[in-house]
């Protein structure tokens, strides 16, 4: 996957977007180069404003200020079999970059966690959900 700033000036372009997965499902490997078909768009952007390397406060601020926020994370093969509970992301074994929606955040037994929506489906982790391990910097958001 490229950086975050470069997939969110793709996806605002005029007459692009984002497809259903029904009709382009992820394969699991970069293979360099998109193949959109307007005819099936299910998404555009309107606005967008890309946060490299964000705060935990920018993002708290970002989700209450505009919503949902876009993050690239690097996951590990354990990510793929997530089922429950708080997952440390970040001290992963590294697999790939995928991407999550944040949509919330959360403490529990003292510990700080972003909830983040995946593509998986509702089958996996909690309900199609994540927990995971709030990381202090270095998130990029959109």
């Amino acid at each position: 996957m490229q950086d975050l700033e470069s997939v969110s000036k793709y996806i605002n372009t005029p007459f692009r977007g984002i497809e259903e997965s029904t009709y382009y499902p992820d394969q699991g490997i970069g293979l360099g180069n998109c193949y959109e078909n307007p005819q099936f768009k299910a998404v555009s952007m309107r606005k967008y404003q890309y946060e490299s390397t964000s705060t935990v406060e920018a993002i708290k601020v970002g989700l209450y200020q505009t919503g949902p926020l876009l993050a690239v994370a690097k996951v590990g093969l354990e990510f793929m079999f997530y089922e429950s509970g708080i997952m440390d992301v970040e001290n992963s074994y590294f697999f790939k970059y995928h991407p999550l929606l944040i949509v919330g955040y959360g403490r529990e037994l003292g510990v700080d966690y972003w909830i983040a929506k995946n593509s998986f489906g509702h089958l996996w982790g909690e309900a199609g959900y994540l927990r995971t391990i709030m990381v202090h910097s270095g998130v990029d958001v959109l």
